[in-house]
This record gives structure tokens, sequence and C-alpha cells, in this order.
């Protein structure tokens, strides 16, 4: 643990000064006070206390896991969000140091301990008192069930008959229960503002128009959706609706929150098209994962990625030609080869020998 934090603060060094980091008194009283809801004891060798977690994540985390304003609320009594805010500096400083295995027990932990108790208190306590609370523990718990450990196509739901497989999209969905739920107190919330910014002027997630105006065509032929389609009776045009909009978006670090709005607006009907491994639902997952892939962020490249392929790998021998065509986007973005690819520059290849013979 001790090389570890060695070799983390030569990269970092201004982790180790408070003054440096501008910390006034009372952010250290807060940050004594999680080892006190905690119920854990000053630091022991081979794992970080509160105040350090604390510190990191303020100091290099809330810069780190996307473009928000992220500042969770760190007063009053919430040890639930207090393990995920420790959880989440202890996952960084795991892909940071990928070997330490003191970390990865730290971060276990404290995630195991975040995700109990942030179910039994959204199950039970729901109130204006606490709702800042959960929806930032929520956001943070976001980081944990989309991260991947390493690339791994073939872990992927898509080889999998395990509904859990695909957790980590479901789980996205969270947000959107807990801001209904607060319906009557969201705009007393600290996150009120940013939730709005997150919409300002673009409705593109408001647009359930039916039909197939405004829709690429050969997806809406896959998709099989006409003039008439309505979200009700096919699942997939609400999803597709939502990527429309995301296409022409700028493929950068801008278009995140746009990004990451799709799949917290996920309908229970599409997850089961999913899971049936349906080639249109696949097609839509790819294409708005090859949008993602053009974000540079720790917490998610490595299952973007897998995910990406792993859904080239299941669908490169369709034997339906628009499949194939509408998976090439995704693959080069992935830097996945598909078979029909391979094969057609083997061909031209082949030509050109005998032209050259």
């Amino acid at each position: 643990m001790n090389g570890a934090i060695t070799q983390f603060l030569e990269r970092f060094p201004y982790l180790e000064s408070l003054d440096a980091s501008g910390y006034s008194m009372s952010l250290k009283s807060i940050g004594e006070k999680i080892d006190e809801l905690l119920q854990t004891k000053p630091s022991k060798r081979g794992r970080m206390d509160g105040v350090t977690s604390l510190r990191y994540f303020h100091d290099y985390m809330l810069n780190n896991v996307g473009p928000w304003s992220f500042r969770p609320p760190l007063r009053g009594k919430s040890p639930f969000l207090m393990h995920a805010l420790i959880a989440s500096s202890t996952m960084h400083l795991c892909h940071i140091v990928p070997d330490n295995t003191a970390y990865k027990a730290t971060e276990a932990y404290h995630w195991r301990e975040a995700i109990s108790q942030y179910s039994n208190e959204i199950s039970t306590n729901v109130g204006p008192h606490n709702m800042d609370a959960l929806f930032s523990a929520c956001i943070i718990m976001t980081f944990n069930s989309f991260a991947l450990d390493e690339f791994n196509p073939r872990s992927s739901f898509v080889f999998s008959d395990r509904p859990e497989s695909l957790n980590w999209l479901l789980l996205q969905s969270g947000l959107r229960h807990l801001l209904y739920m607060t319906g009557p107190w969201l705009s007393q919330s600290i996150w009120f503002d940013m939730f709005m910014a997150s919409r300002g002027k673009d409705t593109s997630f408001e647009d359930h128009r039916p039909g197939r105006a405004g829709l690429d065509p050969e997806m809406a032929d896959l998709c099989g959706i006409d003039d008439n389609t309505v979200e009700e009776t096919n699942p997939y045009l609400w999803p597709l609706r939502m990527l429309t909009h995301l296409i022409p978006l700028e493929r950068s670090l801008r278009s995140f929150s746009n990004y990451t709005n799709f799949m917290g607006r996920l309908l229970p009907e599409y997850y089961e098209k999913l899971l049936q491994k349906d080639p249109p639902a696949l097609i839509i997952l790819s294409w708005w994962l090859a949008l993602m892939n053009s974000i540079p962020m720790w917490w998610i490249e490595t299952r973007v990625k897998s995910e990406c392929v792993a859904i080239c790998m299941f669908l490169e021998n369709s034997e339906d030609p628009l499949v194939l065509k509408l998976l090439e986007f995704p693959a080069e973005s992935c830097g996945y080869v598909l078979r029909h690819v391979r094969e057609r520059g083997s061909l031209v290849s082949c030509v050109d020998v005998m032209e050259e013979d």
C-alpha cells in the first residue's frame, strides 16, 4: 500500500499537502465525521481512511468522472454516500495502480456497504431530507455498475444466458426512478439546476413522434418501423429516436451528458429485446456504444469497447445484409474487422495479384 501511494503521489504531488488543496478546517471536520459514521478506525496499513478518501475525491475525482459540476453534499448523516465516495475514490486508484490488492479489498468493502445502505434507504425513507445524498450516491454508483476491469468481449451479455449480465446497463435507469420518487421536492434539490441544464434547449429526449419521419431509412427498415408505428407497439422506436438525435452531435466530452441520458431513458421492453439478443436491439445499442467510444473517460472505456466488439462478433455471421451493413460503423469505431469485411479485403487482394500477373 505505501509503495502504491508513493507511486501515485509522484504522479500527483499536490495531493500530499492539505494546504495546497485548499481545505478548510470545516472540511477536515467533515472528513473526521466520516470515520465516525462508518464506524471505522483511523488509518491502518493497507487501507485509506475517510479523510484521505474525501481529500482524493475532492482534489481529483470531481474533475475526472464527467463534464458535470459534481458537488455531492458532505453535510449530514449519510453513511451510504460516504461509502460511495470512498469506494469511487479507491476504484480510481485501482485503475491507476491495478496490482494493489489492498485498494481492491477496500473498494469492494465500501461498494458493498454503499449499495446495501442505499438500497435500504431508498426503499424505506425517501424525502427532501435525504434526496440530495440519494441522487449523489446514485450517480456515483453508476461508475461501479458500468466499469469493467478488463477487456473481454466473451464476458458480454450476448454470450451469456444470465439476465444479470446486462445489469451494467439496466442499473443506469436508477436515477429516472429516483427522480420520479422525489418529484414533489425536486425543485429544492442542489441537483435541480444540473438536471434542468442537461435538458436545456435540446428537446431530443422529448421526441415521441410516431412513424419513421426523421429516422435513418435503413435503421427504420431493420426495426420494422413504418409511417404508422407508435412506441406502444414497437420497442425500437423510442431508443432509435433518441439515437437519431445523438448521431450528429460532436463526438467529444461536450456530448457526454447527452450520450449518458440515452441509457437512463431506456424502457423495459427494449431491455427484454436485448436479453433475447434480437438483432435490431443489438444494432441500436452498438451504435450508441460506438458514440460512447469517442469519449476518453476512464470508467467507461473498457466496458464500451468490450461490449461493442462482442456485438460485432455475435452478429457478424448474420445472413441479413442489412444487419451486416449497419454493423460496419460500430465495428470501425471499436477497431473490429468484421468477417465480411475481411473476406472482401481478401478478394480485393486476390484480384490485385491476378491483375499484376
